[in-house]
């Protein structure tokens, strides 16, 4: 539960910025693609502190970075409505990215260590779930939170959240009992990655998780631009409950699980694709 939780606060924090990327176009005066940038650099910094802290992960234990994740994701929402800087944002915004990353880099280890190998796959999907489902939290409450107040209350609200699963997390998530730290060096640990590398059906695999990750992603990131202006014309308030649509991805993980075991993994890929790409197609349309 504790790690569910904090999973559901890290992905939260990474998405919060989408609804309202489209007010700090307007309040700090930048490009949309500028503005998009508190999104993407976050992106950027998760994915190097993956590879950095999950190095470290395997030979320091695993815990410890959950909880580090959890203090270093939410001091920038402390730090970031105090500055005037977009470029400040930006900056705190890639830190915060890569300190994000302890909690995904550590939590599937630790679940294949520490739960029950009959219940893996169940822990697993409902550990996607909280995934989804803080993606969905962290959009809807921020955008509700700055239509009725401001983005900076709404960073606090977010810092505060951080401050409780940091405290649920420092005393309901147990020790790793399981733990066995690697000993092998950094050299070592590039030399398996660079293998994967070579596996054509991993290869196809690590590009379906890309291209599908950045279609996903850009569409949430620039539709609050497009839903914001003519023809729809809508307030952030509206714009957030399309987030909620969101939501689904806490069914959708067990359910994707669930099928897999039934009919194959190759047909819920190839089903999963489909619908991502008709479900884009529909956003093409004038009506909302």
């Amino acid at each position: 539960m504790s790690l569910g939780f904090a999973s559901m606060f890290i992905f939260g924090a990474m998405y919060s910025v989408q609804p309202i990327l489209p007010m700090f176009t307007e309040e700090f005066n930048v490009k949309v693609s500028y503005s998009s940038m508190a999104m993407s650099l976050t992106t950027c910094g998760l994915i190097i502190g993956l590879v950095v802290l999950g190095f470290f992960s395997d030979r320091i234990g695993r815990t410890i970075f959950v909880k580090i994740s959890l203090v270093g994701s939410l001091l920038p929402f402390i730090l970031m409505p105090l500055t005037e800087s977009f470029g400040w944002i930006i900056f705190l915004r890639f830190v915060q990215g890569f300190l994000l990353a302890g909690v995904p880099s550590t939590a599937l280890a630790y679940i294949s260590e520490e739960i029950n190998k009959k219940f893996i796959s169940v822990a697993t999907a409902l550990y996607i779930s909280c995934n989804a489902l803080g993606g969905m939290i962290g959009r809807v409450v921020t955008g509700y939170a700055t239509e009725h107040f401001s983005w900076e209350k709404a960073f606090y609200i977010l810092a505060a959240s951080g401050v409780f699963v940091f405290i649920l997390v420092l005393f309901a998530l147990p020790k790793s009992r399981n733990f066995q730290p690697q000993e092998a060096s950094l050299r070592e640990d590039l030399e398996g990655f660079t293998y994967h590398l070579k596996n054509p059906s991993l290869l196809l695999m690590f590009g379906l998780g890309i291209v599908l990750q950045l279609s996903f992603n850009g569409i949430w990131t620039y539709i609050p631009f497009h839903l914001t202006e003519e023809p729809f014309l809508l307030s952030i308030d509206a714009v957030s409950n399309l987030f909620f649509a969101y939501g689904l991805g806490v069914i959708g993980s067990p359910l994707a699980s669930w099928l897999a075991s039934k009919i194959g993994q190759r047909k819920v890929l190839i089903t999963g694709v489909l619908v991502l790409s008709v479900g884009v197609l529909f956003t093409m349309s004038s009506s909302v």
